[in-house]
């Protein structure tokens, strides 16, 4: 195993775990019990590429789409057969005992090895946003009576001087005061006051012809009138 170093580890990239080793995504970088591995180039595309199918099998085909582009002229199987003989030297596996990368003569490879993919934590500044958008937009519960929400009611411009004179705006309350007692005072008047009595009519004369002039006399009882 070539070693190129010990420096801390990287704290804000996705790590594939599997055995003693990670590989960082961002970075490329293995790691066998923290110590850095030398892996560069395409032994490292082909760990990755292996890694974020594994336990399935990737085609030779697969493999050179994802590792060399189609403008570029290259020796492709021996290219590839060298990069997973160093992946292998790397990690200390053998073709014929794979502990990690099996191969599958004239087909490709498959990464057999269980891993687990730890993502990067959510940095501070954004767990800080994340709960300030949530406490000016708080959810509704799910079993929470729906609100009804009035919209607000603007200021009058007439009244919004009054406010500023304390003097103007004592007045203008007593004033408000008078004018609603005046107008309960009525409508409790209204209610409680009797039902005026419907007028009674007695026929006083049954002779034929025309009447006018008619009166009462000034005690309130006697009818004085004309007929013809």
């Amino acid at each position: 195993m070539d070693v190129a170093g010990s420096a801390d580890h990287p704290k804000d990239e996705t790590v594939a775990r599997f055995g003693p080793f990670e590989f960082y995504y961002q970075t490329s970088e293995l790691r066998k019990h923290g110590v850095r591995v030398r892996l560069q180039g395409k032994p490292a595309q082909l760990l990755r590429a292996l890694i974020e199918r594994h336990g399935q099998v990737v085609t030779r085909d697969q493999l050179k789409d994802k590792l060399w582009p189609s403008d570029i002229f290259v020796d492709f199987e021996s290219g590839l057969n060298t990069a997973a003989n160093r992946l292998r030297s790397a990690l200390g596996d053998s073709a014929e005992h794979p502990v990690y990368i099996e191969t599958l003569p004239k087909i490709g490879y498959r990464f057999v090895a269980p891993v687990s993919v730890v993502s990067p934590p959510k940095s501070p500044a954004r767990e800080e946003s994340v709960a300030l958008t949530a406490s000016l937009h708080p959810q509704p519960e799910e079993n929470s009576e729906p609100s009804l929400t009035l919209p607000p009611i603007p200021a009058s411009p007439s009244f919004i001087p009054t406010l500023q004179n304390p003097e103007t705006s004592r007045r203008s309350i007593i004033l408000f005061a008078l004018v609603s007692c005046a107008f309960l005072g009525s409508v409790l008047l209204f209610h409680e006051s009797p039902p005026g009595t419907a007028p009674s009519f007695r026929q006083v004369t049954f002779a034929r012809g025309a009447i006018s002039a008619a009166r009462f006399a000034p005690d309130g009882k006697a009818l004085l009138y004309s007929a013809a």
